[in-house]
């Protein structure tokens, strides 16, 4: 995916948070799933600083309309030791030769679910007008 990614950084009126944006278009349904299952989040799980992806607490929202859909937040492991950087999520999904990939900064984790449930719809209802849903 490296090589076609391009996007926006939007930094949210009045909030504690931010987000990038990414939709990536790939010749054929095909080559987005495997760009989409190729991209875990599996790095530096035993380092220092180890981060596991977990899907929020609370968070219930299931696309109605993307081929693959996930929502997964890090746990860093040590995280008192670097300071406080925040929350940071990814949503990601797959409609037919697209992928949307939103990462999530908050400072308030008390919204992350909240948030992310309103973006998911957001996306979803934004990309299945363009795909004629």
């Amino acid at each position: 995916m490296r090589n076609n990614l391009g996007g926006t950084l939007i930094h949210l009126e009045n909030s504690e948070s931010n987000l990038d944006h990414i939709v990536v278009l790939f010749p054929n349904s095909q080559d987005a799933a495997r760009a989409y299952d190729d991209h875990d989040f599996t790095r530096d799980t035993q380092g220092k600083y180890a981060g596991t992806w977990k899907t929020p607490a609370g968070f219930a929202y299931d696309s109605p309309i993307a081929d693959q859909f996930r929502v997964v937040c890090v746990d860093i492991k040590n995280k008192a030791e670097i300071g406080d950087i925040g929350e940071i999520c990814a949503l990601e999904a797959q409609y037919e030769e697209f992928v949307s990939i939103l990462i999530y900064r908050t400072s308030n984790p008390a919204k992350i679910s909240a948030d992310l449930e309103l973006l998911s719809k957001v996306i979803d209802s934004q990309i299945g007008k363009f795909l004629g849903y």
